[in-house]
This record gives structure tokens, sequence and C-alpha cells, in this order.
């Protein structure tokens, strides 16, 4: 049988287990950058272990600026509220710190400080004509693949579309995954990610545009996260299987990324607007 042509790199440097939140600041000094921008999901602020790396932030550089953002999907709407107080020129990073919305938050504030049109404007693929600022994702939640893609899901509240903000320069260039900054997610949340990560794995697999590499990627990270996922919900607290579920989830988030997607994402949004009395 005869192998089709495809390429596979991943192009965010990532720090994977537990206390690799810790190497943040070892990067930020080494490339000197002394004007930090943060986006933390709100619940997540008053946690001791972000109060304590964000703490740790700003001990080592000369200014931090936080926007904290909601939990449920990214509007456009939104990104403009965000950005009055955050869009500070100054900015060198942007920080992204909590689950799938809070990272795709950074990532459209970091398109927003040089791109001054409104959010929606720059919808669709390398619609930016400004530089983008360089991205650090660290994820509270396993399973969103944001960390490493270079898409940012937004809803627009006027049409009810869900749609982004999309291309190679929204892809963060460093992803910290520790196992230990998902310990404060619930159940809910825990098993909802995980199950998102299968679907990308499943998605992966079968996709038109699929190859070898992203199959041997989609099966693993499926399988890791089937069998840690069942015993994570009885034992929350239980950072092998944290870990476990974690790597599991990144597995397939690369997958995903090399393979293209299929019906699923596209149908999550109307279908979750026909179950819920008001939009996530």
């Amino acid at each position: 049988m005869k192998m089709n042509l495809f390429n596979f790199s991943v192009k965010t440097d990532v720090c994977f287990g537990v206390e690799s939140r810790k190497n943040i600041i070892q990067t930020i000094k080494d490339h000197a950058w002394s004007c930090i921008g943060v986006v933390v999901d709100t619940n997540l602020v008053d946690l001791p272990i972000i109060c304590e790396l964000l703490e740790s932030i700003s001990s080592n550089v000369q200014k931090v600026v936080v926007a904290e953002c909601p939990s449920h999907e990214p509007t456009y709407q939104g990104l403009e509220k965000l950005r009055t107080g955050f869009c500070d020129t100054q900015l060198d990073v942007v920080i992204g710190i909590g689950g799938g919305s809070a990272l795709d938050t950074a990532k459209g504030l970091a398109v927003l400080v040089h791109n001054t049109k409104l959010a929606i404007s720059y919808r669709g693929f390398n619609q930016m004509t400004e530089r983008v600022l360089p991205i650090i994702a660290l994820p509270t939640t396993a399973g969103t693949g944001s960390e490493v893609t270079p898409n940012a899901s937004f809803v627009d509240s006027d049409e009810m579309k869900k749609m982004g903000i999309n291309g190679e320069s929204v892809r963060p260039i460093y992803a910290f995954l520790d196992p230990e900054l998902t310990l404060s997610c619930p159940r809910g949340a825990t098993v909802s990610s995980a199950v998102d990560s299968m679907v990308h794995a499943t998605e992966a697999f079968v996709a038109k545009k699929t190859n070898p590499m992203a199959r041997l990627f989609a099966r693993e990270g499926f399988q890791r996260v089937l069998q840690a996922l069942p015993d994570l919900a009885e034992s929350l607290n239980d950072i092998r299987l944290r870990s476990e579920v974690m790597y599991g989830a990144f597995l397939s988030g690369i997958a995903l990324m090399h393979s293209g997607t299929g019906p699923a994402a596209a149908m999550s949004y109307p279908c979750l607007l026909y179950t819920s009395p008001s939009p996530r």
C-alpha cells in the first residue's frame, strides 16, 4: 500500500510534568521579557497555586497586566471589553492561564495589542496586519488542545455564530503542561474536557487528511484517557491519573492538529444553543 506524502511538526515548545509551571520564570528571563500580560480564568485567580504563580512572575519582571476572563465561551464582544485595560503597547508577551476559553482569550488579546480594529475584524485566517505578541499557555484543564493549536474560537453574539481568530501567529510558542494545575478542575469539567480530547482523537484518526503519525498519536492519546478517566472521576486528587489524562489529551491535540477536523466541532455550538437556555 502506497503511503501518501505528509508533513509533521510540533511548533510549540512543550514542557510537561508536575511543577513544570515553575520553568516559566527561566523562559521569561531567557527572553529578557520585562512587561507581561496575563489572562487568567476569573474562577482561578484566588487559588493558592495560581496566586503563587502570579506572584512569582511579578517578582521577576518590571510590570504585569492581568485580565480576568469568564470561563464560558469567549465572544468577540467580550474580547473588546477586556482590551480596554489590557492592551498596553509595552507588553512583551501574553500568558494564558486556564481552560480553553482563557487560552483563546489570551490569543485574542495578543492579537489586539497592536491590531487596533474591532476584534471581529480579525475573524478567519491570517487577517492580522500588525505583529501579534508571543503567547505562552498554561492549561488548567486537559482536553481542549488550545495550547498547541493556531486557532482561537470566539462567538459572534450578534449573529450567534462560532468562528475564530486563526493563524500561525496565535499558536503559543511555549506551553507548560503541569498536571497540578488541573487539580482544582471539578469532576464535570474534568470529565467533559477529557471526553472532548477523545473526540479529537477519533476525528484525527478518521479524517480524510489523516496520516500514520496523526493516527499513532490519536490512538495513544485515546487509550491513555480511556484507561485513566474512570478512576480519575472517582479520585480527583490523584496526580498520577491527572498526568495520564493530561498527557493523553495532549497527544490527541497533536493528532488533530495534523489531520484536520470532522463535523463534531462545527456541530457543537448550534447543538449547545438548542439544549441550553443561553449560550455558554
